[in-house]
């Protein structure tokens, strides 16, 4: 292939290019970047003209990038990033005006509790803002955040992630459900307890790791008969049966907004779970993505222990790396 001449392309063909890679799938890119499918369409074959490649071919999974594009994912994306800092710091970040898409990670009950609040605000203070709200693996919110296909994530990481910044939210409690006129909200003794038939959500959940440590050697005895991977069905299920099930407390009263379900006091102490929002080191000093995170720290900061957010100046919850 001859040397491509790089007058020959501009900004917008990169962005594309880096967001069809994120995505996989045309509309998705288009999506992102506010752009419609043709718009981008056009903007790949350009590219693959100017590269002499297709870049991106068809499978059953989506677009699949080529070893040409692959070599060059990560060189377009620093380069869209140095350029991205550099306008944020030298520009600014100015809500009232912004036109910027930032694109969240968070499970399905996360986006129940911070959601609703968090886009209220926005719609007040930066109305031409866009969010993306996305679902992916625990696991792969590092290299979502690290590649720029998310701003930042919300809830819980796996432990001993490299090259993240975490800032705490809340602590989180832990509530028993169960239907209402169930035998446990009489008796919620241990032994009651370890009897019934329970619900597991996302297991091994941050949360219910923190409730087998709490039973030690009890958990073996705990009776586990559905476990779920998501948080929707989980009270329609508790409605309609006598399983019980123990969750954050904030995940509880989703739940029980939209379902007659009871609370119940567990019977042994569970260790409070730190809520935190996560973000990668390179978007620390952006301004868009602090104006977000501070935003997002005001709203939430001592919400989920039902307490009122403190006026004393200079408080705010601790960012360390992880």
């Amino acid at each position: 292939m001859s040397e491509l001449d790089i007058n020959s392309l501009d900004l917008n063909l990169l962005k594309v290019f880096s967001a069809t890679l994120q995505e996989g799938n045309v509309t998705a890119a288009g999506e992102r970047l506010g752009l419609a499918q043709s718009t981008v369409s056009h903007s790949l074959s350009r590219l693959r003209e100017a590269f002499r490649d297709p870049l991106f071919v068809r499978s059953g999974r989506g677009l699949q990038p080529t070893a040409l594009a692959m070599s060059l994912r990560e060189p377009v994306a620093r380069a869209l990033d140095i350029l991205q800092e550099a306008f944020s710091q030298n520009q600014g970040f100015d809500p009232a005006t912004s036109t910027r898409t930032f694109t969240l990670l968070m499970i399905d009950i996360g986006e129940a509790f911070f959601v609703p609040p968090l886009i209220a605000r926005l719609r007040r203070l930066a109305p031409r803002v866009r969010v993306v709200v996305r679902q992916v693996p625990r696991q792969l919110y590092k290299e979502a955040l690290e590649s720029g296909a998310a701003d930042l994530a919300i809830g819980q990481l796996p432990q001993k992630q490299t090259d993240l910044m975490q800032q705490i939210l809340f602590h989180e409690t832990f509530e028993g459900l169960a239907r209402p006129g169930h035998p446990i909200l009489a008796n919620p003794s241990m032994e009651a307890f370890l009897a019934a038939d329970h619900l597991v959500v996302g297991s091994p959940a941050v949360a219910e790791i923190h409730l087998q440590k709490a039973l030690g050697s009890r958990a073996a005895t705990r009776k586990i008969a559905l476990e779920l991977p998501h948080y929707l069905a989980a009270p329609f299920v508790l409605e309609q049966t006598d399983l019980i099930a123990v969750l954050p407390r904030t995940v509880s009263e989703c739940l029980t907004s939209v379902n007659i379900l009871a609370r119940f006091r567990p019977p042994l102490r569970i260790e409070p779970l730190a809520m935190r929002q996560f973000w990668h080191a390179r978007s620390t000093h952006d301004e868009g993505c602090k104006w977000l995170r501070n935003l997002v720290a005001e709203i939430f900061t001592y919400r989920g222990n039902g307490a009122k957010r403190t006026s004393r100046t200079g408080e705010q919850p601790a960012v360390v790396g992880l």
